[in-house]
This record gives C-alpha cells, structure tokens and sequence, in this order.
C-alpha cells in the first residue's frame, strides 16, 4: 500500500459521490417537474424519484464532504501512526463492506417491488405504474453505483489488510 493508493481510493469515491449528487439532483428536479403532469404514471414517479433523488443527494454530499479529511488522516497516519490505519481505518473500511453487503438485500427487495408494481398496473396507467418505474430506475442506478463501490472497497482493504500485516 502506498500514499498513492490511499489518495486513489479517496478520489474515486469523491468522483463517484459527485456524480450521485449530479443524478439525485436531476431526479429531485425530474420529480418536481413530474408532480405538475396530469398523467397518472409520471406523477406516480415523481414520489420515487423525489425520495431517492434526496438519500443520493445526502448520502453524495456526505462522503464527498468528508473524503478530502481522510486523506489526509489516512496518509498521516501511514507514515506517523501506523496503528490508526489496523485500529481504525481498517475496521472502519469492514464496516462500510459490511454495510454494502446489506444494501443489496433492500435495493434486491426495492428491485423485486418495483416489477411487481409494473407488472400489475402496466395496463392501467395508473399512479402505481409510476411509482413502479420511478422506483425501477433509481434501484438500478443504486445497485451499479455500489456494487462498483463495494470491489473499489474492497480492493482498498486488501492493500489496507495487507499493509497492517507487516
């Protein structure tokens, strides 16, 4: 492990953070749009897109906010105080691989409730189809987003794992 390694893992999820702002941004803007339709279905998104759109502008602006201060801990930390990295960082680093593991479990449930939805209103045009497909999409969105997550994490543990061994 190196302190390029380190600010790689950091920026990555910096850079991905940034780009779940972007997306949940759009979808809160989507749905505000979608709450002013007269169709049923895109009213029915709007709900979906609005409460997702929100937990990925949180959850980006949290992460973001607090990657540029890892860094910096995490790479003081390599050089002056190696044990912060087998106390700290590397169970902090379990838990969010843990947390991720989680995840897909709720997002495979959200998965499965929106298709359900779909399937049983597809003909009815009704503000359920919307939900359904609102849903759909920002699942799906969520499922890449931290399934890439959760391998660039755990390509960070291994390194952090492997550094804390010697």
């Amino acid at each position: 492990m190196t302190h390029q390694d380190i600010r790689s893992y950091f920026e990555a999820e910096k850079s991905a953070t940034l780009l779940i702002l972007f997306i949940g941004g759009l979808a809160i803007a989507i749905a505000v749009v979608f709450f002013f339709f007269k169709s049923k279905p895109y009213f029915g998104a709007a709900f979906p897109l609005l409460i997702v759109g929100i937990v990925e502008v949180v959850v980006g602006y949290t992460v973001y906010s607090r990657a540029d201060k890892q860094i910096s801990d995490v790479i003081y930390s390599y050089d002056m105080n190696p044990d912060y990295l087998k106390d700290i960082e590397l169970p902090r680093i379990e838990k969010v691989i843990t947390n991720f593991k989680k995840n897909i479990y709720v997002e495979l449930a959200m998965l499965v409730l929106s298709s359900i939805l779909i399937y049983f209103n597809y003909n009815k045009h009704n503000v359920w189809l919307g939900v359904g497909g609102g849903l759909l999409l920002q699942i799906l969105i969520l499922i890449v987003f931290d399934q890439i997550a959760e391998r660039r994490a755990q390509v960070y543990q291994d390194k952090l794992s492997e550094f804390v061994k010697k």
